[in-house]
C-alpha cells in the first residue's frame, strides 16, 4: 500500500542528498597567514589571488590574526599578491591547486615602500600542511593480499 511521505522526510532527505551532491565538488581553497620579518602577523593587508589561465581576480583582506581563507577556486594555477601600508609589496606566483586541496601559503612582508615589489617565484609546497586527510588508491591485488587477522 502507498504512503505519502511527510514534508518533513522530504525535507531531510532533500538536504542529505544535497550535502552529499556538494561533497563531490570539484574545487580548492587558498589559506595562509600574512606577517612581518620579525613574526609578527599582518592584519587588514590587501590579498588578490589571480588565476593565470583567465586572468580571474580574487581580492579579499587578511583578519586580525594576519590569517586569509579564499575557499571555491578551481583547479588551476595561480598568482598571490599581498600588500599592507608600509610593507613591501610581495608576489607568490605559480601556486598550483588540485581538484580538492587546501593548499596553504605564508607570505612575509618586509618594510619599505608600497612601490617596491619583492618577487617569489616557485611552487606549493608537495607536503599538505593545512589538512589531515589520508587517501591512497588501493588495487584488486593489494585488497586481497591483506592480512585479515585469521578471519578469511
Amino acid at each position: 500500500m502507498y504512503r505519502p511521505i511527510s514534508v518533513a522526510r522530504f525535507c531531510l532527505l532533500l538536504t542529505v542528498f544535497a550535502s552529499i551532491a556538494l561533497a563531490q565538488r570539484d574545487l580548492a581553497t587558498i589559506t595562509g597567514r600574512v606577517t612581518d620579518s620579525s613574526g609578527g602577523v599582518v592584519p587588514s593587508a590587501k590579498i588578490v589571488i589571480e588565476e593565470q589561465g583567465t586572468g580571474q581576480v580574487y581580492e579579499l583582506t587578511t583578519n586580525g590574526a594576519g590569517e586569509f581563507t579564499r575557499p571555491a577556486l578551481k583547479p588551476s594555477t595561480y598568482n598571490v599578491t599581498v600588500s599592507a601600508p608600509g610593507f613591501k609589496k610581495s608576489e607568490q606566483k605559480d601556486i598550483i591547486l588540485n581538484s580538492g586541496e587546501r593548499t596553504g601559503v605564508n607570505i612575509t612582508l618586509t618594510l619599505g615602500d608600497i612601490g617596491q615589489t619583492v618577487e617569489v617565484q616557485g611552487s606549493a609546497p608537495l607536503l599538505q600542511t593545512e589538512s589531515t586527510q589520508v587517501g591512497a588508491a588501493v588495487n584488486q591485488k593489494t585488497l586481497t593480499d591483506a592480512p585479515l587477522g585469521g578471519q578469511r
